[in-house]
């Protein structure tokens, strides 16, 4: 069974602060999809147009969480973009079985999803 906590630290970038980095932690599922999004949509208040997640520290993602990606991604490309980066091999493997790998601005790296997110904000 997977662990149904998930934490969330966003950080605004000094030098562009429209954009935004979330590194994220735990499982993304039916259980924590909301706790992921609600987060992740509510950084549109702010003026935020661009966010990088960080998804490093993501143990696990259901369809459910993928569907949570895509309304982040759907709001998000109105303003500029979601990037993603520094997926784990398994987590990575769910999107790319789901053929949502294409759908998504994915990175592997944090300087790699940096140039995106400024080209994506800069569009």
């Amino acid at each position: 069974m997977q662990d149904n906590k998930i934490e969330i630290t966003v950080r605004e970038l000094k030098e562009h602060p429209s954009v935004c980095v979330a590194s994220v932690t735990g499982s993304i599922d039916s259980y924590t999809a909301r706790s992921f999004s609600q987060p992740i949509l509510s950084l549109t208040e702010y003026n935020v147009s661009v966010v990088i997640i960080d998804c490093g520290g993501i143990t696990y993602v259901s369809s459910a969480g993928i569907g949570s990606f895509v309304i982040c991604a759907d709001r998000f490309a109105e303003k500029g973009g979601l990037v993603l980066y520094n997926l784990q091999q398994n987590v990575l493997k769910i999107f790319t079985m789901l053929n949502m790998a294409s759908f998504f601005n994915i990175s592997k790296t944090r300087d790699e999803a940096l140039e995106k997110a400024l080209s994506l904000h800069n569009k």
